[in-house]
Parts: structure tokens; sequence; C-alpha cells
């Protein structure tokens, strides 16, 4: 039995009234914070089966910590309960030791110090039951308005994980400017009322990086604000990660000249949500532009190829119908002059040399397979010459060998193609106009022969 101590680390309290009168499993609660972490004291009448399976009605009082809900969620807390129940003429005390939650057994706890109660632990709560009948007798219950109050005196002897480094208003800080942690707090419903911000758990859910940083053995305690101007990292592509973070569908979506930045962020970081999330924008396109263009400054982003987005390196004040010839394969444009309502963030385009080199950088196998098929012979010279740098930095040359196994294995596709239809062409060059053409006759059976002798039966 443990020695009454009047130093605690938290206090809840419930009153219950009108004892006598109490209705059968009718919940009271009440919820607190304890060293930042969740807990709940309640109480409630129940009937519960005795030796000749007859109910019996009981008090149960029980407690536990709350912190999310779940038993295995990378935390853990040690602590000693001391459950105080009093009336108007009698009070009584129940102690509990070293009490941890989450509870892994039923059955890790020592019994309360008092025999006549026993110890109720389901669904991870830790509690007493108190038979009706000796709670009257106990407590002296004699009319209807007597009442009960209810108090646990918590001591917390050991806590990590979840919850140790919380605090009311942290924040990041980059470059002297501040991102609230609150700005991305999602209400759960009206009955909940957070004291911490939602993005530390959502963060460290996530990402092992975050993880480290807030919950680990060695974080500093009571941190309210994370300086990481010495990283060098970008306040706005930093902003968008965070938000591309969550696990929605309405996510708002990256600037085009901002997408490498928060691929980086979410390498570094370890978000392998972001990263997945900007690898399909990369592959099904902006709300605007679909990232298949070549880049191209202002004065030459005037019109773009309808047929094959491809956007001309030549400003194209007068644009012509047809332009060069690549590969001797004539190809027709039809130019298209762009909408000045477009958004303006997406003026900047993704050429697929480009998406080659962050797919080889942040190992993303579905968006080099998509540039690999789409990557056409017809204007894989203007990609080249435009992003040049980009292929001979940045490019491995093992990835140069496959897109130049790919670019010749589709120009020999299309050279194909091309000699089968002037094949097919010339063919019919040689075959006068379709309304002067003679069918042939289709063939009929031969007539039969009315001359023969009749044919007699010997």
């Amino acid at each position: 039995m443990a020695v009454a101590d009047d130093h605690f680390d938290g206090l809840l309290d419930l009153k219950l009234d009108r004892v006598l009168s109490m209705e059968t499993d009718q919940k009271f609660t009440s919820n607190g914070m304890v060293s930042r972490f969740n807990w709940v004291l309640g109480a409630f009448k129940h009937n519960v089966l005795n030796e000749e399976h007859l109910p019996k009605p009981t008090l149960l009082i029980y407690a536990h910590c709350n912190e999310r809900g779940k038993r295995l969620d990378g935390w853990s807390c040690t602590s000693r309960i001391r459950f105080v129940v009093e009336s108007e003429r009698k009070s009584q005390q129940y102690f509990f030791d070293h009490v941890r939650f989450p509870m892994a057994s039923t059955r890790t706890t020592a019994p309360p110090a008092r025999a006549e109660c026993v110890l109720t632990l389901t669904n991870g709560t830790i509690g007493i039951e108190i038979p009706w009948d000796k709670l009257i007798q106990d407590f002296q219950l004699n009319s209807d308005k007597d009442y009960l109050n209810i108090s646990a005196k918590i001591n917390i002897l050991e806590q990590t994980g979840y919850g140790s480094l919380i605090q009311l208003g942290a924040r990041f800080r980059i470059h002297d400017k501040i991102i609230p942690f609150n700005k991305y707090v999602r209400k759960i419903s009206k009955e909940f009322v957070s004291y911490f911000s939602f993005v530390f758990k959502h963060l460290a859910t996530y990402s092992s990086y975050f993880r480290t940083l807030f919950f680990s053995n060695w974080a500093q305690r009571d941190v309210d604000e994370y300086d990481l101007s010495a990283s060098g990292d970008d306040l706005e592509a930093f902003e968008q990660m965070i938000a591309m973070s969550y696990p929605v569908d309405n996510f708002s979506e990256p600037t085009v000249s901002k997408i490498s930045d928060v691929l980086r962020l979410a390498d570094k970081y370890d978000l392998p949500i972001v990263t997945e999330r900007c690898e399909r924008l990369l592959i099904n396109g902006f709300s605007v532009d679909d990232g298949s263009t070549v880049p191209s400054s202002s004065n030459n982003a005037n019109f773009f190829c309808t047929t094959c987005n491809y956007v001309p390196l030549i400003n194209l004040s007068n644009p012509p119908i047809n332009i060069g010839l690549n590969n001797n394969i004539p190809h027709i444009h039809n130019y298209q002059l762009i909408s000045n309502n477009s958004n303006q963030n997406n003026v900047e385009h993704f050429s697929l040399i480009q998406k080659l080199a962050l797919a080889e950088r942040y190992q993303l196998y579905n968006l080099k397979t998509h540039c690999l098929e789409k990557m056409s012979p017809k204007h894989f010279c203007a990609e080249l010459r435009a992003n040049i740098e980009v292929y001979n930095r940045e490019l491995s040359e093992g990835l140069k060998a496959e897109l130049d196994e790919k670019m010749s294995a589709k120009c020999t596709e299309e050279l194909t193609t091309l000699q089968q239809r002037h094949e097919t062409a010339q063919n019919e060059c040689h075959l006068p106009p379709p309304h002067k053409r003679v069918r042939p006759r289709p063939k009929t059976p031969p007539r039969p022969n009315y001359n023969l002798p009749p044919f007699r039966f010997k």
C-alpha cells in the first residue's frame, strides 16, 4: 500500500448529485490535461453479474490516459493514481502504484489497497467497483439529496513519446519568419478541445525526421519554437510541403516554379506522401499547364501546338502553318495563342528532360516511365537543345543510354510506318481514279449442259 502524498501533478474532480436516484449505465466524466497528456475520470452505475449470474448494482469508478485513444502508438505514461471518494459524512481513498498506459495486459497492475474493491481494467482503463449496498452503508447515504465527490490525484513517474513535447502556440522559424503550427489545425468535433497543435502528431506520423525531432529520447523538453533558418529552406516551399502532407484530396497545388523545392524538402524531411503527390502532379499535369512543354521565355511563350504541345524556340509574331522537317518527317503544327487568362503561376513549364532529371534524383519510377513513353523523336532535338545543361549534368549515363535506345526504337517504328504509308500511296498512284475503276465481275457457277443424253439405269 502506497503512502498518501499531498504532492501530485494533476487533479481530476467529479461530482455525483442524487446518488441514490442514479440511472443504470448513465456515465459521468471529467477531462483534464496532466503533464500534456489527456486524462479522463468517470463513474457510472452498472449491473454486474454475481456468482449466481444475477445482476448486482455496482458503482464503477475509472480513470485512464486517453492520449490518441490507442494502445500501441509510440507513447507511454507511468503514474501513481490515488482515488478519493467522499460523501457529506465519510471519505475513503484507494491507491494504485506504477500504472502504465497504454496497457498491454489486463493484469499488469497491482490490486487496490482496499480488499473489498475489485480492480477493473477494460479498454485500457483502471478503476474500482463498489457494490451498491456497500456504497450506501460505507458512505452513509440516507436521503435522495446525498452526493459523492470523486477525485483522482495523479503523480507522473515517467512519460515518453507523443505528448511530451507539445506546446501551445508552437511554431517553426525560417529566416526571421514564423510559421505557427495552429495555422493548419483542423477541428475534429465541436466537443474536442485541443490544447496542442495537431500538426505535431501529424508530421510525426508521416515523417521519421519530425518524429525524431519532436519525440525522441534526446529531444529537448518544453520547446515552443524550432529554428530552421540554418537549413536554408524556402519559406513558401516549406509551407506548401506541410499543406500537401495532409491526407485530403483537395490539397492546394504548388506552383510550377516551386515543385522542385517542394520535392527537395519532401526528400529532406522524409515525407513520402508529399513526394508521391508531386510525382502525380508532374505526370497528370497541374491545374492549367500539363507540364509537357519546353521551358521558354515570355516572348517565346505566345503560341503552342495544340497537337503535340510544342512551344517553338523562335518568336512567332506571325506563326507559319508548318515549321521545318525533323528526320524528313513532315509535321503540321496547329499553333494557338496562349490565353492571357491562364494561371500566372504556371507560365514556366517543365520539359520531359527536366522531369527525367527529377525522377532520377528522387527515384520516381512512375514519372521516369511516363517521360520515356511520352518522349517523341519529333521534338527530342528541340528539348535537348533547350535543356542541354540539364541533360549533361543531371542525367546519368545509364539513363542517357536508355533514352537513346527508346528514341531509336521509336524512330525505327515511325520510319517503318512512314515507309508503309509511302508504299500505299505509290500503289494508289498507279490506279485510275475511284470513279473510273472497273470492278471485276464476280465468278458465276457454270451453266448446266442440257444437250447431254439422259442417264439410264441398267
